[in-house]
C-alpha cells in the first residue's frame, strides 16, 4: 500500500484468565484447524448523492477456513466465503441482487494464550447478478485479537481489525476506503477436536473521495476440527 498510516490501539481484558483445561492444553507440536464458518448479516449502503439503502433480506456467507499454529505460537491462516444467496438491494425502485466473496490471508503471533496480533491480506468482491458489474475492496488488514477463560472449556472472545484496503467499482476510479471491522462472542470446547464459536461481527469501510460507505453486521457460527 502506498499509504502511511499509524495504527495504535490498547485492549483491554476484562476477566482475568483462568487455568487450562484438559482440551485447551500447551501444544507441544504444530496443530492444524479446520473450520466451517458461517456469518448471517446485512448490507447497508450508503451514497451521498442518493443516501442510504438497506439490503431486503440477511445473507449466509459461509466458507472452509484452515489455521496451522506452531509451537512457539505462530499462525498461518486463509478462509474463503461465499454468498449462499444474494444481498437484494432496492435502488432507486429497482431491486438489485448482488454475490459476495471473501478471501482472506494472514499470519501472526499469539504473544501467550490470551493476546495475538495479526497482518493479513483480504479480497472482498461484490457482483451485480443481473449485469455482471462487480465492485472490489481490497487491500492489507492488521488484526489484534483477545481471549478469556470464563468457566470450564468456555471461553470469550474479541477481535479488532483495521482495513487498510481501497475501493474498486468499474466506472469509478479507485480510492482509499479504510475501515473496521469488530467481532465479539463466546467459544466451547466440546472434545480435544471439536470446538464452536458464536458471535456477532461488524465491518464498515468508507470511500475517502466519494464518501460510499458500506456497512455489514450478523450473526457469526463456527464449527471447528482440530488435526
Amino acid at each position: 500500500m502506498t499509504k502511511q498510516f499509524i495504527y495504535s490501539i490498547v485492549f483491554l481484558l476484562l476477566f482475568n484468565a483462568g487455568g487450562a483445561t484438559a482440551a485447551e492444553e500447551e501444544r507441544n507440536g504444530t496443530e492444524v484447524t479446520a473450520t466451517l464458518k458461517t456469518w448471517m448479516n446485512e448490507w447497508k449502503h450508503d451514497v451521498p448523492s442518493s443516501g442510504r439503502t438497506i439490503s431486503d433480506n440477511v445473507i449466509v456467507l459461509l466458507g472452509p477456513a484452515v489455521e496451522v499454529e506452531f509451537h512457539n505460537g505462530a499462525v498461518i491462516e486463509a478462509s474463503y466465503l461465499m454468498s449462499a444467496m444474494g444481498y437484494k438491494l432496492p435502488e432507486a425502485g429497482v431491486t438489485s441482487e448482488f454475490d459476495r466473496r471473501d478471501l482472506d490471508i494472514a499470519i501472526g503471533n499469539w504473544i501467550n494464550r490470551n493476546v495475538g496480533f495479526f497482518i493479513g491480506y483480504r479480497n472482498s468482491l461484490l457482483k451485480e447478478k443481473g449485469t455482471g458489474i462487480k465492485e472490489f475492496s481490497y487491500g492489507g488488514y492488521y488484526s489484534l485479537r483477545g481471549t478469556v477463560s470464563v468457566r470450564g472449556t468456555s471461553s470469550l472472545y474479541g477481535n479488532l481489525t483495521y482495513l487498510n484496503t481501497r475501493f474498486k467499482a468499474e466506472g469509478l476510479a479507485r480510492e482509499e476506503a479504510p475501515g473496521w471491522i469488530t467481532e465479539i462472542g463466546g467459544r466451547t470446547v466440546f472434545t480435544k477436536q471439536i470446538a464452536m464459536k458464536l458471535g456477532y461481527k461488524w465491518e464498515k469501510t468508507e470511500g475517502e473521495t466519494t464518501k460510499i460507505k458500506n456497512s455489514f453486521r450478523g450473526t457469526v457460527l463456527e464449527l471447528t476440527y482440530v488435526f
